[in-house]
């Protein structure tokens, strides 16, 4: 009876513990002003909970169930987010830190869509199907897959019709051409060589 009550103490015991230490860990705070963190360990464990609070939320927001206004504001405080990473980054490269930018960016843009002029406002999972979103993604890709078409046409007419020949590369296996040249070149030879003797004649003149 002894030992199982002293099991039971044991296990409360480290219950409390983890929960401490899990309020502990939500009571995270980040630094509002980035530039007044001079210590490079800080910046680092800043972006990592920034990009903790991302994955958190973009799972979230795979959720197609939720309300509309959810998830906008979902997609809202997403995009702060990015906006407040790629600060802490920025400052983490003037800290004399590793640049984390290319890595960050290449995984949030795999989840996310974005429109032409829209100020890099990203839209993820469930906010892609938003009423207007949609429509307006859809659209943009239409016109990107007519604009990669039109580029690949014009790629096959530029391999077809532009080549050496049409440089003038080949033009010395043109018969007709060097046959003109040829004379052209004779002409001037012969031009030269009057206005050589005249030169020579005036000069023995004076």
């Amino acid at each position: 009876m002894a030992r199982n009550v002293e099991k039971g103490r044991s296990m409360l015991n480290q219950w409390l513990k983890a929960k401490e230490l899990s309020e502990q860990k939500s009571f995270f705070k980040i630094p509002k002003r980035v530039n007044e963190v001079e210590d490079l360990e800080t910046a680092v464990s800043c972006r990592r909970h920034i990009i903790k609070e991302i994955c958190n939320k973009i799972k979230e927001i795979q959720n197609y169930s939720l309300s509309d206004q959810h998830i906008r504001e979902l997609n809202d405080q997403i995009n702060k987010l990015i906006s407040i990473k790629n600060k802490w980054e920025i400052r983490i490269i003037e800290l004399g830190g590793p640049d984390y930018q290319t890595e960050s960016n290449t995984l949030i843009n795999a989840h996310c869509s974005e429109l032409k002029g829209n100020n890099n406002y990203k839209y993820f999972g469930a906010a892609k199907n938003l009423k207007g979103v949609k429509e307006l993604l859809l659209k943009e890709n239409d016109d990107r897959k007519k604009f990669i078409l039109k580029k690949k046409k014009e790629n096959r007419f530029f391999d077809k019709y532009v080549n050496i020949h049409y440089f003038g590369y080949c033009d010395d296996q043109n018969e007709m051409l060097l046959r003109e040249e040829l004379k052209m070149q004779d002409q001037l030879e012969k031009k030269d060589l009057k206005t050589l003797k005249r030169m020579r004649s005036l000069k023995n003149y004076n």
